[in-house]
This record gives C-alpha cells, structure tokens and sequence, in this order.
C-alpha cells in the first residue's frame, strides 16, 4: 500500500521550527588552495579518520593549455591544520569525480570518470595514508564505449564496488565493477534487458555478508522508466532484480540505496504517480527482496526532485533531504518501518549532511547570498542554528561537503570565487560547539542548576548542573524581557554532573537569565554581564 505525505509550506511552518540560536561553533582554520590565477579548484568530498585527520578532495581545472584538462586533487591536514601531504592524478584526466574514500588505515580510494583511446572510463585509485599510490584501475568496457561511473563503496571486507553505465552504439547497460583491496578485479557484471536501450546504475552499497545492492534506472520499450535494484551475492551472481514505475505506470528511479544491521534494504528516488510532477519514493526490501514497505512523499507545487542524500543514525531512521517544492528543498525523517516522523522547508540549497553520535543533523548548504553555510537540526528536526565561513556572503561560492570527527569537530570543503572566473579550493574546520563537559560520573543526590562562575562575567561564564537520573535536559539563555536567545543543552543526558560554557561576546551588557528543564525538574537563576 502506499501512503502520501504532503509537504508543509508556509511563513509560520518555517519559523515554528526554528529553534532559539544556540551555541555555534566556530572558525578553527581555514585553507586554501588554487594552481594558478586560470584554474578552477573545487574541493566535493571531505572526509576525517580515527585520529582527527582530514582529507579534503576535489578537481583542480587548468584551461591555460585550452583544453580543460582536470586532475583530482586530494590533501591531507592535521587536526590543527598543517598541510600533510598533497598530491595530484598528474596523467590520470577525469571529466567527473564519482566518489571518495578513507578506510581505517587511512588509506584514500577515489572514483572518477577518465579518459581512454577513443572513450571514457571508470578509474579507481588507491593512495596509502602516507599518500603513495598503491594502484589504479580502469573499466573500459569494450573498445571504444562511454563509461561513466555514478557511485563507490567500500565493503567490510575492504573491497571496493563501482556501479554507473555503459554505453556502445545506441544502447546503455548498467555495468558493476568490483575489486579487491589489493586492486584485483573480482568481477565485472553488465546489466541489460531487451527492448530497454538506457539503464544506469546510480547507487551501490553491501550488507554484512558482502552482498552487493544497485539501484538506478531502466527504460521501459523507449518510453518509460522504472525504479530498479539488483541484488549481486559476494561473488557477483545476480540473486533478484525489483522493479518499481509508480502506482500508475509511470516513470520511477532509484537514486539512493543503504541496508540495516538485519540486511534490509532501503531504496530512496522518485517517480510520477499522477501526471502532475514527481513524488519522493521509499521502498524497504528484506534480504529476499521482499517488499516490507512503500511509501510515496507528495512535494507540493514541483515538477521534478531531486534526491540529494540519504543516511540512518543509530535507532535506524531515514534522513532524507533534496530539492524540490514550493520553498525550495526539503529534509524528511521516518522510521525503519516506514512512519513519519517529520518534514521540514528549507529555503537554502542542501548538499551532503552527516550525524553526530547523538543524532543531530549537520548540512552543507548555501543560500541566495551564495553564501559558504551549515545548516544544524536535532533529532527532533529543531534548526539549532545557521553559521557562516566569514568573509563569502555575497561572493560566488559554494559548499560541497561536510564530515563530523569523533570529537564533533566539523570539516567543510566546496569553492570560494576570487573575481571574475577565478575559484579556489578551500577546506574550513569549524570546533565543536557545545562545550558541554561531564565533570563527575558519580550519581548527585538532588537535580540542581548552580550560580554561573565568574558573575559578572565578560564575556564567557560556566553554568554547572546536577542530574539524578537519565533525562531530557534544556539549558536557555533569556533577556530581560523573557525572550529565549541561546539554547545551550538540548539533549538527553546520562546522570551526573556536567558544566557548559557560554560565551556572550555578541550581547550588549545587561541582566540575563538562565533555565534549566530536566525531567520534573525546572529551576532559572540571574547572571550579569559586564562590558
């Protein structure tokens, strides 16, 4: 069965979910990087490892020899900053970069749409953490043919799946590339039915086992499309092929695929179930290929969406978010068995996201300023706040990625515009915002909030608090006329004792006050600053 959800739109929608500002993070360092005055560099993937290290990776342009030639660029940074390495794919030329990776070890895996005689093709690298070539592979298909890459995984195992199409005279099949760590190409499956002159793969993943799951799209007789997911065990034979075109017949792709621990499936895309415009579509498979459950989101007031990300935190939700609709994009929470949870408006332009351990979301976007943001929401979709690289509002940039550390630092990557048609790549690490520290693991014998310290203060102060039990715990800033300015906890917390910063460099001195609600408990107390 099918259920519809309409996306809410309007002034009040917006700003009903619009938390209090809360604490934000801040500019830890930045780095730039441009070839010369006539490239155009732009970093698309960031990534951290185990150690707090960031990989920052994109295209660098060079049009001086007029012919556009593009290398794929990666750096590696320290967790304060320095420059560890940088390398080049100096005579390996991409058109497009599929994907980035980082395993454990810190090695790096790069995807990306190369040139060969006559066509193009899938080339997969390999760098060791010391940022050493360890191998480079090329699917070429058959001589002469267009081979585009559209999606990368790495495996449990450590190997690495490719998916995306391949095209010879007039007809394009979906073609699965895998290899093993070492760069041994396992094995290579092509996708076509007949009658269907274009298909695509548009998304890999694996489940615990090493099964590999596509999904993408198919063309019915040249005329419609269908949603389609294929299901490879590790040895690369077909086990099933699920098909969807919409409850009318219409057109349907896939363009998102993860599993579950239990090796569910989960496929994310769109398709027309009226002739009125596209619809979000997600459809849970189980390891059979059995459909659990579809469910169809309507986006008022669009004629197409697109589908920009698709992740689950830990209790198993789906976090959606794409363009589309009346204000523009929009972000979409359900549970593993399909129920809503929530669905927001969102005016900027959204790119990738990632999770904190605590399920609140972090978003790379951008707004009509073309300005360089992150967007923040909790697990209950409450924007928490909306920060800024400074120095970009107004200017021709963009931002493409982001990735959180174990600590909850935050690394960005995208493009900032010099003048005229100059870009350069940058790399931005924001600190973690919170500040919230747990003092003491011991169990307090009574829930209290504690005089901050110093008082008066100028401009940051530490607010101390004390929790029995496990319970949801908010901390608000209020001015003297009651308004809520600064929501400094926001979560649910284990017992124990905790401190949290707050700094108030951007509030004109005066009476301010702060509350605290945890559980059954509520108690406010009067903090003065001095300018």
């Amino acid at each position: 069965y099918i259920i519809k959800n309409t996306l809410l739109s309007g002034i009040f929608f917006l700003s009903f979910f619009v938390s209090p500002a809360a604490s934000q993070p801040s500019v830890e360092w930045a780095r730039r990087y441009k070839v010369h005055n006539d490239s155009k560099d732009v970093v698309f993937y960031v990534k951290t490892d185990g150690f707090g290290n960031c990989y920052s990776a994109g295209l660098s342009t060079d049009s001086t020899t007029g012919l556009f030639i593009s290398n794929i660029v990666i750096f590696k940074f320290s967790p304060s900053g320095e420059e560890l390495w940088q390398i080049r794919t100096n005579g390996f030329h991409f058109s497009a970069f599929t994907g980035f990776l980082i395993d454990a070890e810190g090695s790096s895996y790069i995807s990306g749409t190369g040139g060969n005689m006559g066509g193009t093709s899938y080339t997969t690298m390999k760098y060791n953490s010391s940022g050493t070539l360890q191998w480079a592979k090329e699917y070429t298909g058959n001589l002469n043919s267009s081979n585009s890459p559209n999606a990368v995984f790495r495996d449990g195992s450590g190997n690495i799946v490719v998916t995306g199409n391949t095209r010879e005279g007039a007809n394009t099949d979906i073609a699965t590339v895998k290899y093993s760590s070492t760069g041994e190409e396992m094995w290579v499956r092509r996708f076509s039915e007949p009658g269907n002159f274009y298909q695509s793969g548009n998304a890999v993943c694996t489940d615990n086992g090493g099964n590999v799951y596509v999904t993408g799209t198919s063309t019915i007789n040249n005329q419609t499309t269908e949603l389609i997911t294929i299901k490879y065990d590790p040895l690369g034979q077909q086990q099933w092929v699920k098909r969807y075109s919409g409850s009318a017949g219409l057109n349907a792709e896939g363009n998102k695929i993860i599993t579950d621990n239990l090796n569910n499936i989960y496929v994310i895309g769109k398709s027309r179930e009226t002739g009125s415009g596209y619809d979000v579509c997600i459809i849970k498979y189980d390891p059979s290929g059995n459909q659990l459950w579809l469910r169809i989101v309507d986006i008022p007031g669009s004629e197409n969406v697109y589908i920009w990300e698709f992740i689950s935190d830990g209790a198993g939700n789906l976090i959606i978010h794409g363009q589309g609709g009346l204000i523009g994009n929009f972000l979409l929470k359900y549970t593993s068995t399909g129920d809503n949870l929530w669905i927001r408006d969102v005016t900027e332009d959204m790119y990738h996201m990632d999770m904190d351990n605590k399920g609140n979301i972090y978003i790379a976007a951008h707004d009509q300023e073309s300005a360089y943001h992150i967007l923040k929401y909790t697990p209950q979709g409450t924007r928490q706040w909306k920060v800024a690289y400074p120095d970009t509002v107004g200017k021709d940039n963009i931002i493409f990625t982001l990735s959180l550390d174990n600590a909850g630092n935050i690394f960005t990557g995208g493009a900032i515009g010099i003048s005229g048609t100059e870009i350069e790549c940058v790399t931005v690490k924001f600190s973690d915002p919170t500040g919230i520290q747990q003092i003491n693991e011991g169990v307090p014998g009574t829930f209290s909030l504690s005089q901050n310290y110093p008082n008066p203060f100028n401009p940051t102060t530490t607010i101390k608090f004390d929790i029995t039990e496990e319970s949801s715990v908010k901390v608000v800033i209020y001015d003297m006329l009651g308004r809520e300015i600064y929501t400094l906890v926001n979560e649910t917390m284990i017992a124990g004792s905790y401190k949290v910063d707050f700094n108030a460099s951007d509030l004109a001195s005066g009476t301010y006050f702060y509350r605290i609600n945890a559980g059954d408990f509520s108690d406010i107390k009067k903090m003065i600053l001095i300018k």
